[in-house]
Formats: C-alpha cells, sequence, structure tokens
C-alpha cells in the first residue's frame, strides 16, 4: 500500500506539471521561437550561451526531478510525427542530440575573439599595403606591408620571405633581404602563431630587388606563397576515428586572404586560437644576457616542471631567440613522451642553425643529419627504464660537451679551417651572429613526483646549468638555494585546443607524421614532405637479413616464436659501433625460409651503411597507430562507414565509463 501511495502521488505531480507545460505554450508563440532557433547558425548559437541561467528559469522543461520525463508540448509531438527521422525509437540513436559527457562538452566549437589579425588589406590608393602577383609560371605570390601595432594571424603551410624591415614570428627575427624563405606550418588545431613587425635598423641597400610597395610606408614588406608539403593529407587517417576533429582542416571564411594552402585571418572564425604567452615568459627570455666569448662555459639552460605547463612552448620560443644572437643552438631533448624533434622513445642532441616554426609532429628532425643524434630507450617514461634513460641522457650531454670543446680549442688556436670541416656543427660565415659557443637548452619530461624527481635530480647535479626555469613553487632540488640564476615561470594553463589533443594523441600524430615521410633532395635539417596518397602497405620495402635481433625488455623470449611478434610491428635500427638511432621501420614480411625481413621506413640505412654496421632492436614501444592499418578501400566484415560517421550506433564504440553511485556494500570504503 506505500508503494501504491507514493506511485499515485508522483503520478498527480506529474499530470499538474504537464498541465502547466500546456497552459505555458498557448500563452507563447511557439512558431516564432521554433523559427528563430532554426534559422540561427551554430555560431550564433555559441555566442549566445543558450545554457544560462535566465534560460533554465524559463524552460520549465528542464525542472522536472529525476524520477520523471518530461512529457512533449504538443507542437513537438506534431513536429516529431511529420518527421519521421527524428523520431525516438528503440535502436535508434539521434546525432542532434548533444553529448551529455563533460569531457566531450570542451570538444565543442568555440570562438576566440582575440584570435583576429590587426590589418585591414587596402588594394589601392596611396595607403596600398597589399599586392597579388602572378608570375608567366602562375605562381601566385602575395606582398603585404605591415606597420608598427598591426600583425599578421596566418593558418595553413606557406613560406614567409622579408622583403624590407624585420617582422618577429614565435621570437624568430627574420631581417631583410631574406634569401631563403622560411616554411611556417600553422595548423588549426594547434594555436597559431602570430607575425609582427620589428623595429630593427637594416641596410636598404643590401635589397637586390625594389619590393613592389614603397619601404618608406612600412615597417615591414613581406612576401607570401604556397607551401605544398602533402602535410594536410594527415586529416584522411586522423578522420578514421569519429570522435577526433580534423587537424588541419577548418571553417572556410570567405571575408579572409587565402591562398591554395593557407589564409590569414582577418575575423573571428570558430575553433581557432592564437598563442597565448605570459608576460613573465618575454621579460625572462628578453633579461638574458649571455656570456661573452672568452673561452668560459657555455650557456646551460635547465627547463623543468608538470607535464601541461607549457615547457616545450617555452623550449622553442627561447631556441629561437638565442639563434637571434648565435650562430647554433644545441638541443638536448630529454622527454622520451613528447619530444620536440623526433618520434616518441627517444632522447636526442640537435644542433640548430634555423629555428622552429611549428608543431612537433611538422617539425621532425630529417634522417641522417649529422648534426642531430638520437638514442632509442624503448618507453615513453622512464618508469620502466631509469638507468638507461639516465644512462643515454648523460652519454648525449658528454657529446654536446665534446663539441663544445672543439670548438674553444679551434677558437683559441685559431684554426677556423678546421671549424669549416666540422661536420657536426654546420657553421657558415655570418658577421651578426656569434660563433664562439653553442648555448644549450634542456627539455625534460613532466613527471617530477617520487622517482621522475630523484631522476631529474641526478641530472641536474650533474650537469649543472647556469639557468634553471621552472614551472612550479616547488624546489626540485631541496637542498638548493634560491638564487639569481633560478627562475619561475608561469605555467601556460589549459586551452580549448589543448584538451582536444591529449599527449597520446601527439604522440599517434609523430608516428603518423615520421611513417608517411618522405626523403626530401638537399641538407633540409627538418623533414618537409609527405605523402599519404598510398597506404603504408602499398609502398615497395627493402630485403634485410639481419644476423641478430636484440629483445631488451624480453632476454629470456623464446626466438622460435620471433615471426609472430615482430610481424606488423616497429622496429628500429641502431648504429652498431656508435650506438646512434637511425630510424624506425614497419616490419611488413618475414620470410621464414630466406631468413629475411621486408622492412618499410622512411630513413633507409644509407650507402655507406652496410649491415655490418647496423643492428636492429625491438622494445615494447612505439606501437603502430591502429589508423595505420587500416586500408582506404572496402574490407569484408568491417564497417568503416560506422567508425567515421555515427560511433555512438556502433556496439561499443563508446567510452567506457565507471558508475560510482551503483556499488555493493563490500566496495564502499570507508
Amino acid at each position: 500500500m506505500a508503494i501504491s501511495a507514493i506511485a499515485a502521488r508522483r503520478l498527480a505531480v506529474a499530470q499538474q506539471q504537464q498541465e502547466t507545460i500546456i497552459q505555458l505554450s498557448t500563452l507563447s508563440s511557439p512558431s516564432s521561437s521554433t523559427a528563430t532557433i532554426s534559422e540561427a547558425s551554430p555560431t550564433q548559437i555559441n555566442q549566445e550561451h543558450p545554457h544560462s541561467q535566465s534560460d533554465e528559469d524559463s524552460n520549465p522543461r528542464k525542472k522536472y526531478n529525476r524520477y520523471f520525463a518530461a512529457p512533449p508540448t504538443p507542437e513537438a509531438q506534431s513536429s516529431r510525427n511529420s518527421n519521421p527521422k527524428t523520431s525516438s525509437s528503440p535502436g535508434i540513436h539521434n546525432n542532434n542530440t548533444p553529448s551529455k559527457s563533460p569531457k566531450r562538452r570542451n570538444h565543442s566549437g568555440f570562438i576566440e575573439s582575440e584570435c583576429v589579425s590587426d590589418w585591414t588589406p587596402i588594394l589601392d590608393g596611396v595607403d596600398q599595403n597589399y599586392l597579388k602577383l602572378v608570375n608567366e609560371n602562375q605562381h601566385q605570390t602575395w606582398i603585404i606591408g605591415l606597420r608598427a601595432g598591426q600583425n599578421l594571424i596566418p593558418h595553413g603551410t606557406l613560406q614567409l620571405q622579408v622583403l624590407s624591415g624585420a617582422v618577429e614570428v614565435m621570437g624568430s627575427e627574420i631581417v631583410a633581404p631574406s634569401l631563403q624563405p622560411t616554411t611556417l606550418f600553422a595548423p588549426p588545431s594547434h594555436p597559431l602563431p602570430i607575425i609582427t613587425p620589428k623595429n630593427v635598423e637594416t641596410n636598404r641597400s643590401t635589397t637586390q630587388n625594389q619590393p613592389p610597395l614603397d619601404p618608406s610606408k612600412f615597417h615591414a614588406i613581406i612576401q607570401l606563397q604556397d607551401f605544398h608539403c602533402g602535410i594536410q593529407a594527415i586529416d584522411e587517417l586522423w578522420s578514421s576515428n569519429g570522435t577526433k576533429r580534423p587537424i588541419w582542416s577548418s571553417s572556410p571564411n570567405p571575408h579572409s586572404i587565402y591562398g591554395q594552402t593557407w589564409s590569414i585571418v582577418l575575423s573571428p572564425t570558430p575553433d581557432l586560437a592564437r598563442l597565448r604567452l605570459p608576460a613573465s615568459w618575454s621579460s625572462v627570455i628578453s633579461s638574458l644576457s649571455p656570456t661573452t666569448g672568452d673561452g668560459g662555459r657555455p650557456e646551460i639552460y635547465f627547463i623543468e616542471g608538470p607535464k601541461g605547463t607549457g615547457k616545450s612552448t617555452f623550449s622553442t620560443l627561447l631556441i629561437n631567440s638565442l639563434l637571434n644572437t648565435f650562430q647554433n643552438v644545441a638541443l638536448l631533448d630529454l622527454d622520451p613522451g613528447q619530444p620536440l624533434l623526433t618520434p616518441p622513445t627517444l632522447l636526442s642532441l640537435h644542433i640548430l642553425n634555423s629555428p622552429i616554426l611549428g608543431p612537433s609532429f611538422c617539425r621532425l628532425a630529417a634522417p641522417h643529419q649529422p648534426s642531430s643524434h638520437s638514442i632509442y630507450v624503448g618507453h615513453t617514461t622512464p618508469r620502466d627504464c631509469p638507468t638507461r634513460y639516465t644512462e643515454a641522457s648523460l652519454e648525449l650531454f658528454n657529446f654536446y660537451t665534446s663539441l663544445q670543446s672543439d670548438l674553444t680549442a679551434s677558437l683559441s688556436t685559431n684554426k677556423r679551417r678546421r671549424l669549416g670541416r666540422n661536420s657536426q656543427v654546420g657553421i657558415e660565415s655570418n658577421d651578426t651572429k656569434r660563433t664562439d659557443q653553442i648555448p644549450l637548452v634542456i627539455n625534460t619530461m613532466g613527471w617530477t613526483r617520487g622517482l621522475g624527481q630523484d631522476l631529474l635530480n641526478q641530472l641536474l647535479h650533474t650537469i649543472q646549468p647556469t639557468q634553471t626555469f621552472s614551472f612550479s613553487d616547488r624546489l626540485l632540488v631541496v637542498d638548493m638555494q634560491p638564487s639569481e640564476r633560478q627562475a619561475t615561470l608561469e605555467p601556460i594553463g589549459p586551452t580549448p585546443l589543448s584538451l582536444r589533443l591529449t599527449p597520446a594523441d601527439s604522440r599517434v600524430l609523430a608516428i603518423v607524421s615520421y611513417m608517411y615521410s618522405t626523403p626530401s633532395p638537399g641538407p633540409n635539417l627538418f623533414m618537409n614532405q609527405w605523402e599519404f596518397q598510398y597506404p603504408l602497405w602499398a609502398r615497395r620495402p627493402f630485403e634485410v637479413r639481419p644476423d641478430r635481433i636484440q629483445l631488451p625488455d624480453h632476454p629470456d623470449f623464446d626466438h622460435d616464436h620471433l615471426g609472430q611478434v615482430l610481424n606488423g610491428g616497429l622496429i628500429g635500427f641502431i648504429n652498431r659501433s656508435q650506438g646512434w638511432w637511425i630510424g624506425f621501420g614497419l616490419i611488413r614480411a618475414i620470410d621464414p625460409s630466406r631468413k629475411t625481413i621486408h622492412l618499410l621506413a622512411p630513413a633507409y640505412p644509407t650507402t655507406d651503411q652496410n649491415q655490418a654496421e647496423y643492428e636492429f632492436v625491438k622494445y615494447s614501444e612505439p606501437e603502430l597507430p591502429l589508423i595505420c592499418c587500416l586500408s582506404q578501400g572496402t574490407v569484408p566484415y568491417l564497417e568503416k562507414e560506422s567508425i567515421g560517421t555515427n560511433a555512438s550506433a556502433t556496439i561499443g564504440s563508446e567510452k567506457k565509463r565507471v558508475r560510482r553511485n551503483v556499488q555493493r556494500r563490500s566496495q564502499i570504503t570507508r
């Protein structure tokens, strides 16, 4: 009887609320409100904040308790009956229903009002600042003049060349006349860089050709060109996962200046955000005063802090700023999870003479470069290999020390010819930049607790950096006293874009970018060509006959099952004598009769590296991403359409959720 009374009371409340809804619906004008909502664009809906408190108070459907579902209004019932496609029936999921997950709400579209270029194109008149040229080969070129206080926010892939004055991009100063164009990668999935004119005195007589615009009216005149590299086609693989947003695709804006591979943001555009840097970063970098070339110790900058605070962004900004003064800057990357210039699971040392202008998956170091050295540790975290991590870090640091010692000895003995023949340091004659030392920037991992803190403490005591940048108020070394050579920086914090790409996504992007890269002619420091037209299995492999394959993580493994373990996996080949990492390869097939392996790799061993000089090593990581294993064509017994279009309609495709409100008594912790 008690249960029947409760049910009757609830039914009476539901009927009373239904009568209230019907009365309110008759007083309002449903036709006009429905038309307004249907005609509003997603951008307008986002700007109006429909989930505000006032809307909740005026909507009686949201006041129902959790025991009863709100009954449909008469106009909603009639529209539902007239449109059978949107009817709610068992087994049919409506794609227009918003997700209730708070993480998926963070992935929704946004508009950043400050992500707009402070520049307006003027096509004619005395104030003309924009010009489009087409040569005899139908190659288009855009000439833009920038005055003081103006800036440009580009996105896409483009080549930048300064014709007059100077500009600054990501801390790098590009001064006219720039003989070689600078490649800039700005995917919409990452914060967009800003091009600002720089007040730098330049010699106008060195300009070979007079710019189309009047240089006396502008602080800088730049030239933009399309850069066709193939990296935009990575969305064809990335879109195979329906829960991920595209990397390069963005909403078209007809009011923008654009080429085939780039555009300039001139109005607020959905899902675009500019690079925001804390004010403390620029003040700290501008206050740096590297020591003069007196033969002393070079500057060593140690960057540490928790994950997600902006260590990689600050490292890039610091490297680009140092390259304005020095001819070469060294980067010691000790973050195997999200390295700057290599695929994951590697520790590396790079001697850079050009700035880093783009995210890590677009700026991978080119193979077979004498200025880059990497060690394969086989894990994205040193938790499972602390000894191997420490030894590899110190080995790379000792190698940098030997390079700096050779440079100092060459300068002290005045043997510049020997310095010019040094293949490790590509130094060219440049009177405006210093060549007496190579400053070192050390980017560390984000594991600063427990064993991770002990490893960083050991490296800090051994390296003894001249400057330490910390993104945490807690000192890394307890017994270290604060000094002027230690600076605490403000974390960059989470952004709407950073919430979309997880560290695992960044690792997948780096591996996909590496495996689909193609060798480019010339001594390029970074990879700049990709080929996504054909899958990996359609490429021609090369055949090797390894005498031994090392499995350091499984020393007692039975080699009779080696084929089942290696087939379809990534394997690294290492220089046998020096221990440097050469590249990763995908084992496409194994021929047991001939004892050969068919290997797919973007970085094949060079002709001077015969089989006796390199060996194969297989660790637990990295693994080949799943999106690289799926063919673009029709596959039997696999419904790929449901993966990319409607993931909620596929059984088991949604993320597993754990309910904490329904537990057994034994599971409740007291």
